[in-house]
């Protein structure tokens, strides 16, 4: 049966999926949600995601944690005392932002919040003596998070992405790092919650079509929407050609002041009014005012509205209640949906701006839209979804994502797509930042003419390593240019501009006089900060320009700062360098000296004394005179040509003489050399490195005293539960066989001494002593269970010990002949199951007059014991090897033609490995006898 199309993609898909989606044998990565109210955890193991679940196995767990009698408490059993909640909105902001003033009515320490040191950033009063930094108290639930996971994985917990709001500028950004370092993480990379959901939804799909998606995510604290782009790409993978999908965030809005916790507060002043209507006719007085004042009394409010709003999210009606709100009063009153969206009508209002705003910033119309993705709990609202269907136009919403874990679950994603331990499917990500970032820098006069150049990367985890055409920023202008008194010229310049792509680098080069200068960044004046968010980032100071001299360059040195915008958002300087010409000139050559040519005349002068020369000897030797002519002529033959020669480059050399000659050219050199550059954070202060390491310290005294309460209080209930089940075990019917009365009476009496000394000395007591008192019963009541146990146990291994005297004694008949074993070891194992049989035997007639509530005489371990050495020394020869077996003489009568065929092939046939062993060694066959002629 031919199979469609669509199935054969589905197939193919599948199946890539288990083929990439593979482990390696390195740690596991992990994704973890840190929002305003819960935690969520997220891992990769196998083929498939998995959320990770908590001791109570819940998917999720408080971001919150609270401290009782001098003891931390997290997730479940944080929420029955005094907690610290909504610590993610506290992290990188000022005491006295109006963020947290805004906060502060949601929160029941709101009176705790202190300054904290020089910093001001948000500290908490725990009491008089302490004060946590909400860093630290982030760190601490950090760190809890990973004790959960490494708890549920069993493995390594360190690499993880976060996800985070967009709208979180670089002091919130680092915070949260700093907080996860602290817990124990190494963490990968920061991710927007709204990237993490549309890399979830991309997973397993294709996208043949360019695709527009807005994901809409209401929270518990903020909205958020975010414009994506989806398309597939075809690029080169080894030899072949594969589609790769490819997501674009286009544009992210957010409205940091509206979420369901606005509703909730909404919902919970309507039942405070009523409360206090419902009060004042019992005559009793009361205001609004005066119950949110009470912070037990609000709190109770605010869980009841919680629970209101989520019934009224199905029903028309619900039922509230809450049992002693101020003393004896009970809060008792009925919510219509009418009445809620009456109530929020201004905050249903500002439902759909988010969208309005992306579609804006996106430059995309509604009708470019493909569909509208829904997540978040307040979502569930349907006024909410009426709302943004108005919006758009939309008949539905899209609701095919898990609101609740889709943000975690795209985080893991990311952290599998950045680490080297997991194999994913690849996915081109374009991520953004909302922000656009501005450099300043202060140069000393004259001024200097400075450019901007762009080097944009891919974003992290693509595989191209390219940079997107449609993305890459136009040349920089010089926003700015002014001069101080002092004569220095400030320069501004855009270094990245508004929803710039994260993983962007930007390199900022300039000619420069030898002197320092510095660099500041700060968010641009158009950033949508915050309110109360500091827009200055950092100062990079080169102090080390003056090292440049010794190198006697020519010109300005050039000077390139390397910025690099990373996946968490932040701008880091990641390098900066000077450029400098070096020239250097050829020395000028030493001049020549003169050395007369030889003349003709000279020449042909030494030509004749060389002629008279060779006449004179010739008269002298004429015994001679044969040999001697010979000589002379081949002399005269050299002698010319030595002339030759001599002309030829007495010619040469005047030619080269009146040759203009070329001059050496300078050499240039290029060198760069690395700056030192001093960093300064601005903004908020960073936390030194004294005040890191003793917030490290904090957080090991906090975990020795967990550690040291959890082994106290298994050693309490390790002995409390041996108290409770010995007493129950000494009403057993066998216990009367094997103990008297009065052995009984002494352990249960010993014991319920024990539970007093529980409830009474022994309620806070050291972990040894727990231990010591549980050993003096285990001493006294482990006799009689012994006893018990040996009851069924003993004859058992009697029997079997017997058995096995047996057996070894049979096995050990003729080994002599068989085996390489001599007899007189045979006769020493002989001896030994001779021995121990008697020792049996001695036992067993020992143990018959005894009674069952005495010592025994022998334990059902000795026999064991004994079994064990008989079986290792029989085993042992045993395993002898055979004795050689003789080989019978063969006779070779009678003789028959038969055995020389037999003969001859034995001697020609050989095995695979003689064959080997020979090699290409030739066989050569015996000569043939000559037989005598017959004819």
């Amino acid at each position: 049966m031919a199979l469609s199309t669509r199935t054969l993609l589905l197939l193919v898909v599948g199946v890539s999926l288990a083929i990439c989606f593979l482990p390696t044998a390195r740690s596991l990565v992990f994704g973890l949600d840190f929002g305003s109210r819960w935690v969520k955890m997220s891992v990769i193991r196998g083929n498939s995601f998995e959320i990770i679940l908590d001791a109570q196995t819940k998917r999720k767990f408080m971001s919150g944690l609270a401290f009782h009698d001098d003891e931390r408490f997290f997730a479940a059993d944080a929420e029955k005392v005094h907690t610290y909640q909504y610590l993610s909105q506290l992290l990188g902001k000022s005491h006295n932002s109006s963020v947290v003033e805004a906060l502060k009515p949601h929160l029941l320490y709101a009176d705790e919040i202190v300054p904290n040191g020089e910093r001001g950033t948000v500290a908490i009063r725990y009491n008089e003596n302490t004060t946590f930094a909400v860093e630290d108290l982030a760190g601490m639930v950090f760190n809890f998070a990973r004790e959960t996971a490494l708890a549920y994985v069993h493995s390594p917990v360190a690499d993880v992405v976060i996800t985070v709001p967009p709208h979180w500028t670089a002091e919130e950004r680092a915070a949260v790092i700093e907080a996860a370092e602290l817990g124990g993480f190494h963490v990968l990379s920061l991710i927007n919650d709204g990237t993490a959901i549309a890399l979830h939804y991309a997973f397993g799909k294709r996208f043949e079509e360019p695709k527009n998606v807005i994901f809409y995510d209401m929270g518990h604290s903020n909205t958020r929407a975010t414009l994506v782009e989806y398309h597939s790409i075809r690029i080169k993978k080894g030899a072949k050609n594969v589609t790769q999908p490819t997501m674009k965030v286009k544009a992210v809005t957010y409205d940091t002041s509206l979420g369901g916790r606005d509703f909730d507060y909404r919902l919970a002043e309507h039942l405070a009014g009523v409360a206090v209507t419902q009060m004042a006719a019992k005559g009793i007085e009361s205001s609004v005012d005066q119950i949110k004042a009470n912070k037990r009394a609000w709190a109770r409010l605010m869980t009841a509205a919680s629970q209101a709003k989520t019934v009224l999210s199905a029903n028309m009606e619900t039922y509230a209640a809450v049992e002693g709100l101020v003393g004896s009063y009970d809060l008792k009153t009925t919510v219509s949906r009418a009445q809620f969206e009456e109530m929020c009508e201004d905050l249903f209002a500002r439902a759909a701006t988010p969208v309005k705003e992306v579609l804006a910033a996106a430059n995309t119309t509604v009708e470019e839209v493909g569909s509208m993705e829904v997540v978040g709990g307040s979502v569930r609202i349907p006024k909410v979804q009426a709302v943004l269907k108005q919006t758009l136009g939309l008949p539905e919403l899209s609701k095919t994502l898990n609101g609740d874990e889709a943000a975690v679950l795209g985080a893991v994603f990311y952290a599998a797509h950045l680490s080297t331990s997991i194999k994913v499917p690849e996915h081109k990500i374009k991520d953004i930042t909302p922000y656009g970032v501005t450099a300043t820098i202060k140069l000393a006069r004259p001024a200097d003419a400075l450019e901007a150049s762009d080097k944009e990367d891919s974003v992290a985890g693509n595989q191209d390593g390219k940079g997107d055409d449609d993305d890459d920023d136009d040349d920089d202008d010089i926003d700015e240019q002014a001069e101080d008194e002092t004569g220095t010229v400030t320069k501004v310049l855009s270094l990245f501009k508004p929803f710039g792509r994260v993983g962007a680098k930007k390199n900022v080069s300039f000619k420069k006089n030898v002197s320092n200068f510095t660099v500041e960044l700060a968010y641009d004046d158009e950033a949508k900060l915050p309110e109360d968010a500091p827009r200055q980032l950092a100062r990079f100071t080169v102090e080390d320009m003056n090292k440049l001299k010794k190198y006697n360059y020519t010109g300005k040195p050039k000077v390139t700062l390397a910025f690099r915008l990373t996946t968490s958002g932040l701008v880091e300087l990641e390098t900066a360098e000077a450029e400098v010409v070096v020239i250097k000139y050829p020395e000028p050559e030493p001049s020549a000296k003169s050395t007369p040519a030889p003349t003709p005349e000279a020449t042909e002068e030494d030509k004749a004394e060389a002629a008279d020369a060779a006449d004179e000897a010739t008269g002298e030797e004429k015994e001679d005179s044969a040999a001697n002519k010979e000589d002379e002529e081949a002399e005269k033959e050299e002698v010319a040509a030595d002339d030759e020669e001599a002309e030829e480059e007495s010619k040469k050399k005047e030619k080269d003489e009146k040759k203009p000659k070329k001059e050496k050219k300078p050499k240039k050199t290029v060198h760069k050399i690395a700056l030192a550059v001093v960093t300064q954070k601005l903004g908020i202060p960073e936390r030194t490195y004294v005040e890191k390491s003793r917030a490290r310290a904090l957080l090991k005294q906090w975990e020795a005293k967990a550690v040291s309460k959890r082994e106290k209080a298994d050693a309490k209930n390790d002995l409390e539960t041996y108290i409770y089940d010995t007493k129950e075990k000494l009403w057993d019917d066998e216990l009367e066989k094997v103990s008297t009365e009065e052995q009984r009476d002494e352990a249960r009496e010993a014991l319920g001494a024990a539970a007093d000394w529980l409830e009474d000395e022994g309620i806070d007591v050291s972990v040894q002593e727990y231990k010591d008192k549980k050993a003096e019963l285990v001493k006294l009541a482990s006799a009689i269970f012994e006893r018990k146990e040996e009851l069924t146990k003993r004859p058992v291994q009697v029997a079997m010990l017997s058995y096995m005297l047996n057996h070894s004694r049979s096995s050990l008949v003729g080994i002599t002949e068989r085996l390489k074993v001599e007899v007189e070891e045979r006769d020493e194992v002989l001896d030994l199951i001779e021995e121990t049989e008697d020792w049996l035997k001695s036992k067993v007639k020992e143990q018959e007059g005894k009674e069952p509530h005495e010592e025994p005489a022998f334990k059902s371990e000795q026999v064991q014991a004994k079994a064990s050495a008989i079986e290792k020394t029989v085993r042992k020869l045993l395993k002898r090897k055979p004795r050689p077996t003789p080989t019978p003489a063969t006779s070779s009568w009678p003789y028959t033609a038969a055995d020389d065929d037999n003969k001859a092939a034995e001697e020609t046939t050989e095995t695979g490995e003689e064959a080997s062993y020979r090699g290409q060694e030739e066989v050569v066959p015996p000569k043939e006898e000559a037989g005598e002629d017959i004819l």
